[in-house]
């Protein structure tokens, strides 16, 4: 579905079970809904840009995990009527997957689900002083290197090796969002490798893993552009970048090719 602008935003403070007759616990601007405390937005954003809001409000994009839960909000917005779309917190993880692979996004331990610390950049949290040592620099909860030159795929790995790091490996759904957010917002033009490898030729859509100091980890979401991954046995298309024309999603393409690189440390 392709909106002609962007929907608004629904944000999560707290989600917490309430006994009936029980005092709220949601403090303003946030609103009692069922057993959970919404704030919704007067504001437009992306779906990424929603991701981060949420985050600097010490919450998280709504989770609708349960049918109570979904039926509650619903309810509440069609007596609202106000005709506005929001924006919640499902993505799909995998489009090789007809249908998709769809997951609830929220910050706590486990598989797809991640605990967030806002330390760095502009994402600083007040009184927070940098780890990161020049010339890297802190993008929400990492230390990245953006070269000012270009490398093939392999001379970019052994660059960030010289450089007492590793090509950036993306293996959480937050720092992919932060990274890719700072990168819109720098809006240079510049596509960049990353320490993303396919293993197998073999499998229809690749064996994709995060390469760092020689081990191979596993991907645990996917986040290809439009048509991608398009390499094959017979056109190998075995190194990841980021794409700016595809708002930074990740492309596959020949790793011979030239262009600029992020370490990370």
């Amino acid at each position: 579905m392709v909106l002609g602008s962007f929907p608004l935003v629904i944000f999560i403070l707290i989600s917490s079970d309430k006994l009936q007759g029980q005092e709220t616990t949601c403090k303003y601007p946030y609103k009692e809904v069922g057993a959970s405390c919404y704030y919704f937005s007067s504001g437009k954003a992306s779906w990424d840009e929603a991701y981060i809001y949420c985050l600097h409000k010490g919450g998280y994009l709504a989770n609708l995990e349960t049918f109570n839960e979904y039926i509650y909000l619903r309810s509440w917005l069609a007596a609202l009527y106000n005709g506005r779309s929001y924006w919640i917190g499902g993505r799909n993880i995998n489009r090789e997957i007809q249908g998709g692979d769809w997951r609830w996004v929220r910050m706590l331990l486990g598989y797809f689900q991640f605990l967030v610390l806002i330390l760095v950049s502009s994402y600083q949290t007040e009184g927070h002083e940098t780890t990161c040592r020049y010339p890297y620099r802190e993008v929400g909860t990492s230390c990245f290197y953006f070269s000012s030159d270009k490398a093939s795929w392999d001379e970019a790995y052994i660059h960030c090796l010289h450089k007492g790091g590793y090509l950036a490996n993306l293996e959480t759904f937050n720092e992919y969002i932060f990274l890719r957010s700072w990168l819109a917002a720098l809006n240079n033009g510049r596509s960049y490798w990353i320490g993303g490898r396919n293993i197998n030729r073999e499998i229809q859509g690749g064996d994709w893993r995060w390469v760092k100091n020689g081990t191979f980890s596993k991907m645990s979401y996917y986040a290809f552009g439009p048509g991608q991954p398009s390499g094959s046995k017979g056109t190998p298309e075995n190194c990841l970048w980021l794409y700016p024309t595809y708002h930074y999603q990740f492309i596959d393409d020949i790793c011979t090719y030239s262009v600029y690189y992020i370490c990370e440390k």
